[in-house]
């Protein structure tokens, strides 16, 4: 079979998976969202916004219509423009924004399999390993955890940005240049949470590759100036489009309310039992206490990928320790030594687990010593470095062979080992005070998507170890005619159940599909709204409890884009804050009308139907006070205010 043959097969393979797994995405493509009105139906927002000023020349991008007066409203959440371009294009094909989001939902699922898949067969792992590899990453619990966030959905191009990574180091040529910053561009426009993580498994690569070129046997510089000149050019384009993407968000930092306190980011770090948690998407989550459960912490990547990966890093720990020979072995006293550094390490480990749980379990903060991660740190980071500075100069080696391993595989092992610890707070409260951004993030445990895609490299790994293993048992001299074609059909039979089993594992549970309204059936006023130029800025009414009600309200606007008031994202801007303490009960009083008078707001928009009888009773009175005119009135019952100056 030709190469682009059996790519095709694998696209098809995980286009037809997907659509499985998302059942029925076929019926409700153009008409529903999933699997609820929040966050998606916010992002949703987002690319309709995005596509709008696309298609106007991008005048005012930043600045979209929600949190009115407040500018450069996008930087509060993520900006979602690379997935706004793809969104344009469809919808100039299928004129429905849904559709086009759900388009996006699909494909980020098919092409996280089918970037997995060629970075492995490139790599050299056989088709079957790599084919069910891309299953592990694409269709993962973690991922079904994060369907409401379709920014950490958009995973697909975590793969090929960091294997074109890697060739650019090994070998930098201006073709390899251009892959990588393809790649690259395409990842850091989606979720915020993805473009800033990606940098640290990039920075690992860089220095995996540096240390592989200072040890290689080739007595020449670092670099050549060719490649120099490559990498530095690759560099500022990079670091360009970066400052395009995100200097904006570093602007308007100091004009909004974090709507999260640094302490909570033990609530969405990952613990040891994260990667034990099953998602609830999973057929045996019911198996998983409820009360273990944290959001954002359904990490388990399942029992067959976590065998697998277990076994491909025993076969490749078991090549190259038999590669070093036979260790030294220490005196007792230097073993006693080791032990109860690895114990004290452990120790800290332990109370910065029983910190993390204590806000779910209070009685547990009792037991850490300073109630913080400051002594656990110290303990856990401090027993581990002595422990394997004690191993180099006792043993002259690292605990681990790491420079015989194959530079590529090192460097994804060593990518996702490091992410791995960046979602635990423990590490993620100490790197937030030196990494700058990073106090903008309240979830670490998104870093396990970085880590899940090394999961499923050697899940690849393990299953290629089995197969080999197999193969040769196949071909001992006792195995002739019968028994060879028995030894045959068995191996094949074993790996067809293998890959069942794992294909049933990682589907989930059925997606929950909330229906929509088309444009034609959004309420009379929005309609109403689009033709009267003399609406400059618009306050909704009633303000919903927590502000995610508003979401409604912005859904609405897409049909008028008029400015407005109400929002709801990642930040508040101060001025909202305010407005919301003094309104509204029914309608704008003396002080919220002073705000809204001084923001040259011009209507009012009451929808009588959600307001409680006490509120209607008190609307006659407020009307006769002259502050305002009603211009609009409908059967709904949405009353529209001119506000008098």
């Amino acid at each position: 079979m030709s190469p682009r043959r059996r790519l095709l097969l694998a696209a098809s393979f995980y286009l037809v998976l997907s659509m499985l797994y998302l059942r029925p995405i076929w019926q409700v493509f153009g008409t529903h969202i999933a699997p609820h009105t929040g966050d998606p139906l916010f992002n949703l927002y987002l690319l309709q916004w995005g596509s709008h000023q696309l298609r106007l020349g991008m005048p005012s991008f930043w600045d979209a219509p929600f949190y009115y007066p407040a500018r450069h409203v996008i930087t509060y959440s993520d900006h979602l423009l690379g997935p706004s371009l793809i969104a344009t294009a469809f919808t100039a094909l299928v004129p429905n924004a849904l559709a086009a989001y759900n388009f996006l939902l699909l494909a980020s699922f098919v092409l996280c399999g089918f970037g997995t898949y060629y970075v492995l067969i490139r790599r050299g792992v056989s088709a079957t390993a790599a084919l069910l590899a891309g299953c592990v990453f694409a269709f993962s619990p973690f991922r079904w955890e994060q369907l409401s966030h379709l920014q950490v959905l958009l995973m697909q191009w975590i793969p090929l940005t960091l294997w074109s990574f890697d060739r650019l180091l090994e070998e930098a040529s201006w073709h390899r240049a251009t892959l990588f910053l393809l790649f690259y561009l395409l990842h850091i426009s989606g979720g915020n949470y993805l473009a800033y993580m990606i940098h640290v498994p990039l920075l690992v690569l860089l220095g995996n590759r540096i240390v592989w070129r200072l040890r290689s046997p080739r007595p020449q510089r670092l670099f050549t100036a060719s490649e120099l000149a490559v990498l530095s050019t690759t560099a500022l384009a990079a670091a360009a489009a970066l400052a395009a993407l995100y200097a904006p968000y570093v602007a308007a930092a100091r004009q909004t309310t974090l709507s999260w306190t640094p302490g909570m980011t033990r609530v969405w770090g990952a613990s040891a039992l994260s990667y034990l948690t099953p998602s609830p998407s999973n057929l045996y989550s019911s198996l998983w206490p409820e009360s273990l459960r944290r959001p954002e912490n359904s990490l388990f990547p399942g029992w067959l990928p976590s065998i697998l990966a277990a076994c491909g890093l025993a076969d490749l720990w078991r090549r190259h320790h038999q590669a070093r020979g036979a260790p030294v072995r220490l005196p007792a006293a230097r073993r006693l030594t080791l032990g109860i550094l690895i114990a004290v390490s452990a120790a800290g480990f332990l109370l910065a687990e029983l910190h993390t749980w204590s806000l779910q379990a209070p009685a547990l903060g009792r037991l850490v010593p300073g109630g913080g991660y400051r002594l656990p740190r110290a303990l856990w980071a401090g027993g581990l470095l002595a422990w394997l500075l004690l191993r180099r100069r006792w043993r002259g080696s690292w605990p681990r062979p790491l420079a015989g391993i194959e530079p590529w595989t090192r460097g994804v092992l060593l990518a996702g080992a490091l992410s791995a610890l960046l979602a635990l707070p423990m590490v993620y409260a100490a790197a937030r005070g030196i990494l700058p951004g990073l106090t903008a993030m309240r979830v670490p445990a998104r870093f396990n998507a970085f880590t899940s895609f090394a999961i499923a490299y050697f899940a690849a790994l393990g299953f290629d170890g089995r197969l080999a293993a197999w193969r040769g048992r196949r071909r001992t001299p006792r195995a002739e005619g019968v028994a060879l074609a028995s030894a045959a059909f068995a191996s094949v039979a074993a790996l067809a159940a293998l890959a069942a089993l794992l294909l049933l594992e990682l589907t989930p549970r059925p997606i929950s599909w909330v229906p929509l309204p088309a444009e034609a059936d959004f309420p009379a006023v929005y309609s109403w709204l689009r033709r009267q130029p003399a609406v400059t800025a618009l306050l909704e009414l009633p303000l919903r409890e927590e502000n995610e009600g508003d979401l409604d309200y912005m859904h609405y606007g897409t049909l008028h884009w008029k400015p407005l008031v109400n929002g709801y994202s990642a930040r508040m801007p101060h001025d909202y804050e305010e407005l919301r303490d003094v309104c509204c009960w029914p309608a704008p009083e003396s002080a919220a009308l002073a705000m809204l008078r001084r923001w040259r707001v011009s209507h009012v928009l009451i929808h009588t139907a959600d307001i409680r009888p006490w509120g209607l009773r008190a609307l006659p009175a407020w009307e006769a006070s002259g502050v305002a005119v009603r211009v609009y009135a409908d059967e709904d019952g949405d009353l529209v205010y001119h506000l008098l100056p």
